[in-house]
């Protein structure tokens, strides 16, 4: 029995290194808090793996005092309760203490999670929707049928393409409004035209800063 301690206890040391390199190195390359809390929960979900062996010891040691006669046993026997009743505080400890500087300094790779993410796009949407329909549009919540979602974005984009066109619509009319009072005042300049040069935006494809540049006809 006094064996089985020694092998359990050296055995659990060893993992315990392990642990906790492998925890430290998880926490350090983390990208979000909920990552972190995983990583924590799994360290300790195998320092309970490893206190349930010592309880198991100490099952072992009970039966055995009620069987062994020799003091000198009995005294080490008791010794061994007394290590395994502290162990799992003094092992908690152990693990707690070992990961906090890590978990004091996460953060600087952190990024959104896919739930934040996708929170941050519906909310997008739902604005994008009243935008093209021009009214308060209602929130459907994120849904997880692929139909339903596909139906809906192909409507916004919808929206937005009619949308453009209006605006574009809009913006001649008010360019031949313009023009109308310049050619009967005989004020300078040339009549607009939809044909000709035109300024637009170009997109690099390193995702840089966008550019505006003058676009030949």
């Amino acid at each position: 029995m006094v064996d089985n301690f020694s092998n359990i206890y050296e055995e659990n040391q060893d993992k315990l290194k392990e642990l906790m390199k492998l925890t430290i190195g998880q926490i350090d390359t983390s990208t979000h808090a909920d990552q972190r809390k995983l990583i924590v929960d799994d360290a300790n979900l195998q320092v309970d793996e490893m206190t349930e062996k010592m309880d198991k010891i100490d099952i072992l040691a009970t039966d055995a005092l009620d069987t062994i006669e020799d003091q000198d046993m009995i005294d080490e026997i008791m010794k061994i309760k007394e290590e395994v009743a502290v162990y799992p505080g003094k092992i908690r400890k152990f693990v707690e203490d070992g990961i906090r500087p890590a978990l004091d300094n996460a953060g600087t790779n952190d990024q959104l999670s896919v739930e934040e993410i996708l929170a941050i796009y519906h909310q997008f949407s739902v604005d994008v929707d009243t935008v093209g329909s021009r009214v308060e549009a209602e929130d459907p919540g994120i849904s997880e049928n692929a139909t339903a979602v596909r139906a809906r974005l192909e409507r916004l984009y919808g929206q937005m393409v009619d949308l453009y066109e209006m605006e574009k619509e809009l913006r001649e009319k008010v360019q031949n409004g313009v023009d109308k009072v310049f050619d009967e005042e005989s004020l300078l300049g040339e009549r607009w035209t939809k044909t000709g040069d035109r300024f637009t935006w170009e997109h690099p494809s390193d995702g840089g800063v966008r550019v505006l540049k003058l676009t030949k006809l």
